[in-house]
Parts: structure tokens; C-alpha cells; sequence
């Protein structure tokens, strides 16, 4: 997992890389400010942990969980 401060501390040439290989969506081009670019990529990040952090579930519960949203 990726923090602030690890991100800052690359260049912005390596953090278009970086957004590249996670595929941050959204346009991210070199005129982006350091700190933008930092921003999009910590918020892509957690809007995936957040996702994996589902506990395991069978498909049954799944299911009556998903129909009950």
C-alpha cells in the first residue's frame, strides 16, 4: 500500500508510471501538479482496498446480501 510520503518522494515521471500500472482512471498527464497526481492515486488505492476488505462469502450469501442493498 502506497502512503503520502512514498509518493512524494518519487519523481512525477514515476508516478505517471505508477498511475499507468495501477490504472488510475481519469486523465493523469505530466501538467498535473505533483500533488494532484499524489491525490489521484491515493484515492484510486483506497477505493480498492476498501473493496477487497470483504470478508469471504458463499455465493448464497452473496446473494441475500446483494439483494437486500
Amino acid at each position: 500500500m502506497h502512503t503520502k510520503q512514498s509518493l512524494e518522494a518519487l519523481t512525477k515521471e514515476n508516478l505517471l508510471k505508477l498511475a499507468g500500472y495501477l490504472e488510475v482512471p481519469g486523465e493523469i498527464n505530466m501538467r498535473m501538479l505533483k500533488g494532484d497526481i499524489i491525490g489521484s492515486i491515493l484515492e484510486y488505492t483506497n477505493k480498492i482496498n476498501v473493496v477487497e476488505e470483504e470478508p469471504p462469502m458463499s455465493v448464497r450469501i452473496r446473494r441475500i446480501k446483494e439483494s437486500q442493498e
